[in-house]
């Protein structure tokens, strides 16, 4: 009879292959997943090793949209596919982040949020938070960059720089993450824009 030996090409493409062989055994694994044959012997052989890997999809760099401004704007900036995030806790102790982005009008706001869980990817990402004129509370802003997870193959650290305005005045650090060392934290405050501390996180 006919033994029907399937390649199931990754989930990215949208056909499979079944070709026709000469054998005595029926078609098995019709509903798997992946990149394998059927051996009429041997069952399933896996053929991973020589599949292609699918590169991910990456938006092309048009630059960042307009951000949210005002009495405190916190903005990271890097140069990798990979989703980096920020996370700034004002005076009152509220932590504007992914999951707390925050309310337009009202306090912290989150309003760039770029390789979000690597599912839209550019490769100059921008991730912005920012407290609106009259909305900033004075005193210490806790400022924290995390490498929350890799887009691609590689491994080597990602630099970033973050720019902080308080009151119209400009601050640029630069710092780096990689997978010993996933985040990195600065203080600041306001009025001034004084840096309490600035060191990478152990």
């Amino acid at each position: 009879m006919n033994v029907f030996v399937r390649l199931v090409v990754p989930a990215f493409a949208t056909t499979s292959l079944a070709i026709a062989l000469v054998g005595t055994r029926a078609a098995v694994g019709q509903e798997r997943q992946g990149c394998f044959v059927v051996d009429p012997f041997q069952g399933l052989v896996e053929l991973d090793d020589i599949c292609p890997t699918p590169e991910p999809f990456i938006l092309p760099s048009t630059g960042a949209n307009s951000l949210g401004t005002g009495d405190v704007q916190v903005t990271l900036r890097w140069a990798t596919i990979d989703d980096l995030d920020l996370a700034v806790t004002g005076p009152d102790g509220v932590t504007v982040f992914w999951e707390n982005p925050g309310v337009s009008g009202l306090g912290g706001q989150l309003d760039q949020d770029d390789n979000s869980e690597c599912l839209t990817l550019t490769n100059s990402p921008v991730e912005n938070i920012f407290w609106p004129v009259g909305a900033a509370p004075n005193g210490e802003y806790f400022v924290e960059v995390a490498l929350f997870q890799r887009c691609g193959s590689g491994s080597d650290p990602i630099d970033f720089e973050l720019q902080i305005l308080t009151l119209g005045m400009t601050d640029v650090v630069q710092g780096t993450v990689d997978d010993a060392n996933p985040s990195f934290s600065y203080t600041f405050l306001l009025p001034t824009s004084a840096p309490v501390s600035e060191a990478p996180d152990q």
